[in-house]
């Protein structure tokens, strides 16, 4: 019987660190997570005035964006990408 207990033991204990280490393996490193700005500040990082800003933004709906609770922001590499690629 304590043998059957130390055998359970360790067979949980491996099982432990394997989904430990797969789901350690899986994360995105710091710089591939997305940072989500809010409308108020893009225009900061993009050095527009506001009006310029909220105006492209109002003339294009298909920038990408995210609204979590009812409040849109902006994921700030593919925001990025999209500003890149469709203005001038």
């Amino acid at each position: 019987m304590n043998a059957f207990g130390v055998i359970v033991s360790v067979l949980l204990l491996v099982f432990i660190i394997a989904s430990g280490w797969k789901s350690f393996k899986s994360k995105k490193s710091f710089s591939e997570q997305q940072e989500l700005i809010e409308r108020a500040h893009l225009y900061r990082y993009f050095h527009m005035n506001e009006a310029a800003m909220n105006e492209l933004l109002n003339d294009n709906p298909t920038a990408p964006k995210v609204v979590i609770d009812g409040k849109t922001y902006y994921p700030l590499t593919k925001f990025q990408k999209w500003y890149a690629t469709n203005t001038k």
